[in-house]
């Protein structure tokens, strides 16, 4: 599926950020309320 490593750094460096957004966002919503 993933043909170079290239490709595959930046797969991971996606799914990486998404999750650090998705947890940033729920502390934000803790600290907040």
């Amino acid at each position: 599926m993933l043909k170079s490593s290239a490709e595959r750094q930046l797969f991971m460096r996606s799914i990486t950020s998404a999750m650090l957004s998705t947890l940033s966002s729920s502390l934000f919503k803790d600290n907040v309320a």
